[in-house]
């Protein structure tokens, strides 16, 4: 079955001698059903052969291979190469991979470990207690499991032997290491706010968190000028900016200003044709709100559904482009989408994604007199204090509060 996937022999004798040899043409078979390409099912055989070999030198049987086995072999298997990239190739396709082989039981992917109960309790007091979103609460967990990693040694994690000195150190050294220097110190404050509820570390533990400089709501918001929005608006409607379901995106979020994981999220049965409104599900902020879907975004969407959108049971608007025409899985991908088009049509800024789109319909409504109340209900802000940050862009209301200079004017 696998032989029409490879031309040279040398690679088929070694898949077929391979630990995970018997289950690949099951594998390859799964992969077309869905729709993969013969290049694409090629290497994600590779990718299963590789991670079979490595948990057999690992001395690990394959139904006890779970989720703490594929996170080392990740670890492993994707050394940082120059300037802190990562070689993601030896892993290509080995979620889709371990989703196919786990039904029939050949991986175990769900296996408990007690880190993961531990993990799993962590996120469901995010979820069901602080309230956070699934999305969020992924994160949190995500950034977690290493921290949880350090105190577990093979069994259940041991906080007693935290100290006020560890918790100081860890998160020095992850600041160091990541770009948001404030990422460490919610990670380790989330874990600890846990444990105290729990009663397994000491309240006063908090107070080793140390503080990292960081510049929010510093300065004004990253917006695009008045001109460059213009050609966004009139660019999107141009057959030569990119695909419809691109300018479909960023026509929608350059007109309401709505967040790229609402984006992403968005549902066939959110939209109301008739009425012209669409409805923002909970997100971030848990609210759902309904906006009104102006006319131009709401053409370039139906176009996109009626005649790119892949046939598909899935119910979420934007789909991805390749196989197997899943949804989006993060929002990055809107952000992505956004950078092609903004490229198109020669909006070429660094670092240029879906929210400076929200920063500039936030700052066009503080211009024109919006209440911040107002554009809160719009932007979906949990509290107004998210929408002060666009109260520098007031002139005229700064400019009433200013004080006299000392001495007389100048």
């Amino acid at each position: 079955m696998i032989k029409e996937f490879f031309v040279r022999q040398t690679v088929l004798t070694r898949l077929e001698s391979g630990p995970l040899a018997t289950y690949l043409p099951s594998l390859a078979s799964a992969l077309q059903v869905l729709g993969y390409a013969a290049r694409t099912i090629s290497r994600y055989l590779r990718s299963a052969d590789r991670y079979g070999r490595w948990l057999e030198e690992a001395g690990t049987a394959l139904a006890d291979a779970g989720a703490d086995e594929l996170v080392a072999y990740r670890r492993s298997v994707d050394p940082r190469k120059g300037k802190g990239r990562r070689d993601f190739t030896k892993c290509e396709g080995l979620n889709r991979v371990v989703e196919i082989l786990c039904p029939a039981g050949i991986l175990n992917r769900a296996r408990r470990t007690p880190v993961e109960d531990w993990l799993t309790a962590y996120r469901a007091h995010l979820q069901n207690v602080q309230g956070l979103s699934e999305a969020t609460c992924k994160g949190c967990v995500q950034r977690a499991r290493h921290l949880v990693a350090e105190f577990s040694r093979g069994g259940a994690p041991d906080w007693s032997v935290m100290t006020a000195e560890w918790v100081s150190n860890w998160v020095r050294e992850q600041a160091a290491r990541t770009v948001g220097k404030l990422q460490p110190v919610t990670t380790m404050r989330g874990v600890l706010r846990y444990l105290i509820s729990q009663g397994a570390v000491e309240p006063a533990l908090l107070q080793a968190i140390p503080s990292m400089p960081h510049r929010s709501k510093v300065g004004l918001p990253k917006r695009l000028s008045t001109e460059e929005w213009q050609i966004i608006l009139s660019g999107c409607l141009a057959i030569s900016s990119g695909s419809l379901r691109d300018r479909a995106i960023v026509l929608l979020l350059a007109r309401l200003g709505i967040r790229a994981g609402e984006v992403r999220q968005l549902r066939l049965e959110d939209i109301d044709w008739q009425a012209g409104t669409i409805t923002i599900r909970r997100g971030k902020s848990r609210r759902e709100r309904q906006l009104p879907l102006p006319e131009d975004a709401g053409a370039l969407m139906a176009e996109y559904i009626q005649r790119e959108r892949p046939k598909t049971d899935h119910r979420e608007v934007f789909l991805c482009v390749t196989t197997p025409h899943g949804p989006l899985k993060t929002s990055a991908r809107i952000s992505l989408a956004t950078q092609r088009v903004l490229n198109r049509l020669g909006i070429n800024r660094p670092k240029l994604g879906a929210h400076h789109l929200r920063h500039t319909v936030a700052s066009q409504l503080v211009c024109r007199g919006a209440t911040f109340k107002e554009i809160a209900d719009i932007l979906g802000h949990a509290s107004l204090a998210n929408t002060g940050i666009y109260a520098k862009l007031d002139e005229q209301a700064l400019a009433q509060v200013s004080l006299p200079w000392p001495g007389g004017g100048r």
